[in-house]
């Protein structure tokens, strides 16, 4: 794996432009002076605000760039990052799933079944059980 950027500006306008396909610019721009701006210049003196309509938005960026950036590591050691793992014998409910797990297969498991039918589903802690790394 070669070195890669972690955040810097190229990243950010690529994060922009893809946002802008499924929202509208005030919901990711501040309004200033007649024109969109990603942050509120040093100069501007009147009413701020933060947007909390990014967040989201953000969070759902890196979340699959983090994935694609841990694919690259887990490969190596077999494994597969998978986002949004339910797992709910260890608490990992679909309400709050796992942002992002190592796993041994590429999918997400229903918590319908037993824990024993998803081995890869229990925790590294217990040395007994294989699983999540």
């Amino acid at each position: 794996m070669g070195v890669r950027e972690l955040w810097g500006k190229e990243r950010e306008r690529q994060f922009l432009l893809e946002a802008l396909k499924h929202t509208s610019p005030d919901r990711l721009f501040y309004l200033e002076g007649g024109k969109y701006r990603t942050y509120w210049s040093r100069n501007y003196r009147g009413p701020k605000g933060t947007l909390q309509s990014r967040n989201s938005l953000i969070g759902e960026f890196t979340e699959r760039w983090v994935r694609d950036l841990l694919e690259e590591v887990a490969r190596e050691s077999g494994l597969y990052a998978v986002r949004h793992l339910v797992c709910e014998e260890i608490g990992l409910s679909p309400r709050s799933p796992a942002d992002i797990a190592l796993c041994r297969e590429k999918r997400r498991f229903p918590i319908s079944h037993q824990l024993s039918n998803y081995s890869h589903c229990r925790p590294r802690e217990y040395p007994h059980q294989e699983g999540l790394l």
